[in-house]
Formats: C-alpha cells, sequence, structure tokens
C-alpha cells in the first residue's frame, strides 16, 4: 500500500483519487509518529 501511496504513484495514477484519500491517511498516520 506504501508503495501506491507514493507521490509518483499518485500522480501516473490519477484514477486512484478514492485510494489517494486513504494512502493520505496513512501517510498521515507515518508523518506524525
Amino acid at each position: 500500500v506504501q508503495e501506491r501511496c507514493d507521490a509518483r504513484v499518485q500522480e501516473t495514477m490519477s484514477w486512484l483519487d478514492e485510494a489517494e484519500g486513504q494512502c493520505r491517511e496513512t501517510k498521515t498516520e507515518e508523518t506524525e509518529e
């Protein structure tokens, strides 16, 4: 999942808009930590 959360992947797979939301949540948790 982290790989898909990659900013580059998000740009390449713009159709993962929905997944982007989940990725953001996961990334935020890791960033906060």
